[in-house]
């Protein structure tokens, strides 16, 4: 026999009853069955922990010895056990939430001041992080849930959109094409491209060729850059051309202007891990939903 949970209530239930009588009505079991635990507890421990008499049963000093440690483990099983629960419901523990770059830039913080504001007992940690990297993050549990561009490399990530922008066309500030209310991305088919290497996103640089092949066209890579900034910075020295979601860099900047390309939009999606998806990251989903309904 091992000492349970069980046993540690029997005693405690004694020790405070000071009668098997008492104790047993109080704990809901027969007297017979009580005296035969106490018994078996007493042979496991190789202590007597009750003096029994006329005036009831009372603490041997192993008996006062143990109370305190039993009352303890006790306490200690009943915090674990609310713990457990809080978490399970969703009520306290820890939610990463990763972005890639400016994605969902208004959504996100909206999304985290309601959930803070509904469950303040949730620690919430945010994370940027970048394309390539994003599913080893959820691989190695540092990201509970994440907001990304489409396309999504990781094929083990379910995908969810929740929010769009349009892509514009990013030119020197003299391109002729610069005044333009819109153009079509068959427009830049002769200019060179500064574009994200492949190492940054595969499938992002795949969707980039699918799109010129569909407009006719095999662009001209002239410069590569892992940043929306510094693919700015190299359309402004004259590099080449590029196309950017509308939210993902800060403009307007000196020498460059920008030109929304018809029919291309950027998707933003919220990615996650079925298989990781706890109380939290499902309670944060339903509300990053419901503000992407009303926006």
């Amino acid at each position: 026999m091992s000492v349970e949970l069980r046993h540690l209530r029997y005693f405690i239930g004694l020790a405070e009853a000071k009668s098997f009588g008492r104790a047993a009505t109080a704990l809901g079991i027969a007297q017979p069955a009580l005296s035969q635990q106490i018994r078996k507890l007493e042979c496991e421990l190789d202590v007597v922990l009750f003096r029994r008499g006329n005036d009831g049963s009372h603490l041997t000093p192993a008996g006062e010895a143990f109370l305190h440690g039993a009352q303890a483990s006790l306490a200690g099983a009943a915090e674990a056990v609310a713990s457990a629960r809080r978490v399970g419901h969703g009520e306290c523990g820890r939610l990463n939430v990763g972005f890639i770059g400016s994605s969902a830039e208004d959504l996100i913080p909206a999304a985290v001041r309601l959930y803070r504001e509904e469950h303040p007992g949730v620690e919430i940690s945010l994370t940027e992080t970048e394309p390539a990297q994003l599913s080893g993050c959820f691989e190695h549990n540092e990201l509970d849930v994440a907001f990304a561009r489409t396309p999504v490399d990781s094929p083990e990530l379910l995908a969810e959109p929740v929010t769009a922008d349009d892509v514009i066309a990013v030119l020197p500030d003299d391109h002729p094409l610069g005044g333009e209310e819109s153009i079509p991305l068959s427009a830049l088919a002769q200019d060179a491209w500064v574009v994200a290497p492949a190492s940054v996103s595969k499938a992002s640089r795949e969707v980039f060729l699918e799109d010129c092949s569909r407009s006719d066209f095999e662009p001209m890579i002239g410069a590569e850059a892992s940043t929306p900034e510094a693919i700015i910075g190299l359309v402004a020295s004259g590099v080449g051309v590029s196309m950017l979601p509308k939210g993902s860099h800060s403009l307007p900047r000196e020498g460059v202007c920008t030109v929304p390309i018809q029919g291309e939009e950027s998707v933003v999606v919220m990615a996650w891990r079925e298989d990781r998806r706890t109380p939290p990251v499902s309670e944060f989903m339903r509300l990053v939903r419901q503000i992407a309904r009303t926006d």
